[in-house]
């Protein structure tokens, strides 16, 4: 019953700065924020002014809940995300997403920045998650099942949505910028992988490997809601050359193929 008056209120403070009710939400990963630049109308309500809500201390995450439309689709956009290895207990992941789901959203799209473990893939491509492989330990299951199921509306029958999974490879092939469907693992971090980490995590079939989403997606579809992942590929792993990547280098990487995530992110949103 607390958390549910937790969620009530934090919802109220955000209606109370103005905002209609969203009809899908997007999680706006490592250095792809600016997308919520686009949003008409926007009202933009930091994530320190709502009550009982994560704050964001990763690189390049604003912290601030962005309200607004996207042509005539109201949107609610995270611009940043709070991960396990902040320090965060589960119930605490998974909060924001309760309380777009208590202003409305039915849909989520979650983006995140990756490391490739498939050789194919190449910096800055997308990989639209179509599966993932959960490494985060019990504290990621934990985080979905701290969800107020009362919200819920739908059977959580798998985890990513098939038919916005086919309209993202769509738009890339329209658009003429490489993107391809695959496994996200799953990792509580806050460390990048070793060599060895890298091929025993493509040998069990992972494409691409990082620090979030899961929890998110894990928590969304207990609430109900539809889900579409889009993994930017930041850096390709080596398994034989020991290569340093800096947190600015995935943040860089991110940026440059934020056009390529806004592409997909402005169909997905009209679909939703």
């Amino acid at each position: 019953m607390e958390r549910a008056r937790w969620i009530d209120e934090a919802a109220e403070r955000v209606r109370a700065a103005g905002t209609g009710a969203p009809r899908v939400c997007v999680i706006l990963g490592t250095g792809l924020g600016g997308f919520a630049r686009e949003l008409l109308d926007a009202v933009a309500v930091p994530y320190a002014a709502i009550p009982h809500f994560p704050r964001s201390t990763a690189l390049s995450h604003a912290g601030r809940l962005v309200c607004g439309r996207l042509g005539a689709v109201p949107v609610i956009a995270m611009e940043g995300r709070v991960h396990l290895y902040e320090g965060y207990e589960p119930a605490e992941i998974c909060f924001p997403l309760e309380v777009c789901a208590r202003l409305g959203a039915r849909t989520l799209v979650v983006t995140n920045a990756s490391g490739g473990l498939n050789p194919r893939l190449a910096s800055e491509e997308v990989l639209v998650v179509s599966g993932h492989i959960d490494l985060m330990g019990r504290r990621a299951r934990e985080a979905a099942m701290a969800a107020d199921t009362s919200l819920a509306t739908r059977s959580p029958t798998g985890c990513y949505d098939r038919q916005l999974i086919e309209l993202a490879l769509s738009v890339a092939r329209r658009e003429g910028f490489p993107a391809s469907e695959g496994t996200y693992v799953g990792m509580s971090g806050p460390n990048y992988e070793t060599r060895a980490e890298y091929r025993f995590l493509r040998r069990i079939g992972g494409d691409v490997v990082g620090m979030s989403t899961i929890p998110e997606v894990r928590t969304a579809r207990r609430l109900g809601l539809r889900c579409l992942a889009l993994s930017v590929v930041t850096n390709v792993a080596s398994t034989d050359v020991q290569v340093t990547t800096t947190p600015e280098d995935v943040v860089a990487a991110a940026n440059r193929a934020s056009m390529r995530i806004g592409s997909i992110l402005r169909a997905a949103i009209a679909d939703g």
